[in-house]
Parts: structure tokens; sequence; C-alpha cells
């Protein structure tokens, strides 16, 4: 391939140093957001998914300063994809949710609006999206919605060549993972009705398939399928390949100077944190810090 790195970013993106200061970056553009929301609609749909970054920002945001800043009861949670398995589960994704966040936090009942996969793929995927159009209206969109990337550049449970992929009306639908997994999944074009994407992804093990993501203009990776307009990419530096791609000259590799590398921590206060959200380079409040991010 010659040069390396990230190659050409589909959407604006974010790079931070570590998978601890990526996880409180998130939480503030999720906190952030949802307050801008509910000032303005008086409520706010949030769709979160599993994984292991995706907990660490619903620890986060489940702890001051975050759990203090987000007027909970006007939140909607939905769910981009569930595993066919009960909510006790040790591979629920609501399980893991409510552990990291929603047993924690003081928000009403019938706001969480979990996908019931142990009904089974076909019935659970129609009950979850008569409930999104009960919820959100017939036009209805998420507000915000968290994802995460896979090895194998899936997003949600939409898996390369799965036939959910095909879907071009339906919000929701069963799906099952390489392994055989049945499993029920939003469906891009519900995805990609989201007013905010945020997709997440840290650890060299990421690195490869971003490169494939950011580089080609196939669309064998469904990552590659979301969104360029309405999504923004957070990666930590061994996703990202920074190292490297400072060696081959970031200005090169990320055209239009899209991409932010978030460093330089500064000491602040909380109180801080509005003065700055407004700023066109952002500036993020990650516990007992202020990170700057500067344009490459």
């Amino acid at each position: 391939m010659g040069r390396r790195g990230l190659g050409t970013m589909p959407s604006k993106g974010f790079i931070f140093p570590d998978q601890e200061a990526l996880i409180l970056g998130a939480a503030e553009r999720i906190s952030r957001a949802v307050r801008r929301d509910c000032r303005r609609s008086g409520r706010c749909a949030l769709g979160l998914s599993g994984g292991s970054t995706p907990r660490g920002v619903y620890e986060a945001l489940s702890r001051p300063p975050f759990s203090g800043l987000i007027p909970w009861t006007r939140l909607d949670l939905f769910f981009s994809d569930e595993r066919c398995v009960p909510p006790e589960h040790p591979e629920s994704n609501f399980r893991m949710a409510w552990e990291a966040l929603l047993s924690k936090v003081t928000i009403p009942e019938f706001r969480i609006h979990r996908m019931r996969a142990e009904q089974g793929p076909e019935r659970s995927a129609r009950d979850y999206e008569a409930e999104l159009r009960r919820v959100l209206g017939p036009r209805g969109r998420l507000d915000i919605l968290l994802l995460g990337v896979g090895e194998d550049g899936h997003t949600a449970s939409l898996f390369p060549g799965s036939a959910a992929l095909q879907e071009e009306r339906a919000w929701t639908a069963p799906a099952r993972s390489p392994d055989g997994q049945d499993r029920v999944t939003l469906t891009l074009p519900f995805i990609n009705r989201s007013s905010r994407i945020m997709v997440l992804a840290c650890g060299q093990a990421k690195a490869g398939v971003l490169r494939k993501i950011f580089s080609s203009s196939a669309e064998a990776h469904p990552a590659r399928r979301i969104s360029r307009c309405r999504t923004t990419w957070l990666l930590d530096a061994e996703a990202a390949e920074v190292e490297r791609a400072r060696q081959v000259r970031l200005n090169d590799l990320l055209p239009r100077r899209r991409v932010h590398v978030v460093e330089r921590p500064v000491a602040a206060d909380a109180s801080v944190v509005d003065q700055y959200i407004n700023l066109p380079v952002a500036l993020y409040y990650l516990g007992e810090h202020l990170i700057h991010s500067v344009c490459v």
C-alpha cells in the first residue's frame, strides 16, 4: 500500500491518547448533546450499544460530574442490538448497560426500551420496531446513537455478508453473528436517520480494519456504510495508528483538517466546562483535566 495510517476519514473524528481519555471524551460529548437536545425539545432519544469501550463510557456517565449534568428523567434509552438471550445473561447488552449505568441513575423504567430478544430474532425485531415507532413516531429517529466497530468491520449486529444489510425499509431486523448466535439489530436505514452517530474504536486490534474502512471505496465493511455527514469517529492513538501516521505526515493522510488529535492536559475546575463547549476546537472536560483538541 505504500503509505499507511488512517487514510481518508469518511467523517469528522477525534483521536485520543488512550482508551481512558477516549471514554471520558465520549462521555462529555454525550452529556453535552443530551443537555442541548433536552433544552431544545424537552427530551432526548439515546441509542446504546454493547462492548467494553461503551461500558467504560456508561460507567463514566454514571459518576460525577456527568451524572449530575444529564436530565435523566427526560431521556428515552434504546439499544442498537442485542443477543437472543435473557436480560440477566452475561452476554446481554442490556445487562451490561444496567450494571454500568441504568441501575446507578434515576431514570424512569418506562423510558428504558430494551430489545426483548429472548423472544427470538423475528418476533423481537417486529416488536422493537413497533416500540420505536410508538415512542418516536412514524418518522422518528434517534437523537444520539453510540456504536462500536468490530475487527471484521461490523457495527451493531450488522456483520459482513449479513442479509440484514440488504434491508431498505425496516428499522430493525433479525441477524446472526459469524459464530451462529441469533441477534436483533437496528438496520442501516434507521441507523442513518439518527441526528448524531458516535463510533468508538480502541486498541491496536482495530487499526487494520479502520485503515480499510477509511481508505476503501468498497462497502464490504458494514461500518463503512454509516452516514458520513452525521458521524463522529472517536479513536484512541493505537486504533488510529497515530505514531505511524505522524511518520508519513498527518496532514497528507487526513485532508480537510477534520480530524483532531486530543492532547495537552491542563488543570481545570469542573465549573469551566460549559464556557468552552461551543468553541470550534473542542475542549473536553476529562475527570480532573481539561483536554484541548488540537487540529493537526
